[in-house]
């Protein structure tokens, strides 16, 4: 990931959980791998969005246990947590990936090579801690007061 990149990812990831989720987030540079950065008590909820454009592809990519996308979903929804339902939570975290990739790409894409595809839910089968060294590239690690999230993006140039 370029330091252009990365730097508006940094900026995006704070821009929308700050004024969308209500959540002060801190990016730990301790460089730690994403297996290392989550407990392997807590199950994850992961979504993830395909980027395309000209000569270059990828993806970006979000996680977090589930007790911090019910966080997320309460403050984003203004419900109690009790009230919501599971989808609402998964919808939440596809819909923050959404946000923080535009906010990335409105910030170093400034002409609109890239398209964002539609995000989806990764599959709960490849977030166990043992299965997540595949999202070390490009990983960015996040802390917010009750919780620890991960983000990044992934661009490859095509032939």
């Amino acid at each position: 990931m370029s330091e252009e990149i990365k730097k508006a990812m940094h900026q995006a990831i704070s821009d929308v959980m700050n004024k969308m989720f209500f959540l002060p987030v801190q990016i730990n540079l301790k460089g730690l791998a994403v297996r290392e950065w989550f407990s392997n008590r807590h199950p994850l909820i992961g979504a993830e969005v395909g980027l395309t454009g000209g000569r270059l592809s990828g993806y970006s990519y979000l996680m977090m246990p589930g007790a911090a996308a019910r966080e997320m979903t309460a403050n984003f929804l203004g419900i109690a947590e009790k009230e919501m339902k599971a989808t609402q939570e998964r919808d939440t975290v596809k819909e923050a990936l959404n946000m923080i990739t535009g906010n990335m790409l409105s910030q170093c894409d400034k002409k609109g090579f890239l398209r964002i595809g539609i995000p989806r839910l990764i599959n709960e089968n490849d977030l166990p801690a043992g299965r997540l060294d595949a999202f070390d590239k490009g990983a960015i690690l996040i802390e917010t007061e009750h919780s620890r999230m991960a983000a990044g993006i992934v661009l490859r140039r095509e032939a």
